[in-house]
């Protein structure tokens, strides 16, 4: 009876905290780091649903648990695994703490006066016609 306290308590507790999690970073991050974690809320409802299945499937049958449990965790952790390759990222793994990183301001364009840079660019155009650089593969 206990486990089945834990499927009408903790559940609506984790779905709550997935939607405020889901608002601070929408709130604080770019759309692109929230979608870089949109499948951790995806994989809750899915452990919901497994675990809902197991709940149904006790109800009818209590020896269900022995074969079907093993399968629904196969099918998660596979699911796990394929979020994890597709959605990986260096720059996901902090982003669940509650504090914001820091924004860095673009670097400013360095001033060049227009006349230096068709300069160069006519020296680099010359050398390339004279030498013949682009031809040889192997430099």
């Amino acid at each position: 009876m206990l486990l089945f306290g834990q499927f009408f308590v903790y559940f609506p507790l984790m779905f709550r905290f997935i939607r405020r999690k889901k608002q601070y970073i929408l709130d604080n991050y770019s759309d692109s780091d929230y979608m870089l974690l949109l499948w951790l809320p995806r994989f809750l409802k899915l452990f919901f649903i497994f675990f809902f299945i197991v709940f149904v499937a006790y109800v009818i049958a209590p020896r269900t648990d022995a074969w079907l449990i093993p399968i629904l965790n196969t099918l998660g952790m596979t699911y796990l695994t394929y979020c994890a390759v597709a959605h990986s990222s260096a720059a996901s793994l902090g982003r669940t703490t509650d504090i914001p990183l820091a924004r860095s301001e673009p670097e400013p364009i360095p001033d060049i006066e227009m006349s230096r840079m068709r300069e160069v660019c006519r020296q680099a155009t010359d050398y390339a016609i004279s030498s013949r650089s682009y031809l040889h593969p192997d430099l």
